[in-house]
């Protein structure tokens, strides 16, 4: 198995923000289980960490051209957006009105 370096994700990175759509889904297929693991431990909830990861790899999509390998690397970023996104969606979750609620 190759292993995957730095410099490989970050011309990844430079692709995706040329709009390279086979660069994002090599990406999506290298990180995929990472962000879905992180975002289930926060979510508990296989459907909103499905979301999560869907979220994140559309934020890389919009976003790829914003990336600082200065701040941290690839793997770190997509952890940050996924973190950030889970945290989010737990959030929504608390703050959500219930059915009964509506039914008052």
């Amino acid at each position: 198995m190759r292993r995957i370096s730095e410099q490989d994700d970050r011309a990844l990175i430079a692709e995706i923000a040329r709009r390279d759509a086979r660069a994002l889904e090599r990406l999506y297929e290298r990180y995929r289980t990472v962000v879905y693991h992180l975002a289930f431990k926060v979510l508990n909830s296989r459907e909103s960490a499905d979301e999560v990861v869907l979220e994140v790899f559309w934020q890389v999509w919009r976003d790829a051209e914003r990336y600082d390998a200065q701040r941290g690397s690839i793997g770190a970023w997509l952890a940050t957006i996924a973190r950030s996104r889970a945290i989010d969606a737990l959030r929504a979750r608390r703050v959500a009105p219930s059915v009964e609620d509506d039914a008052d």
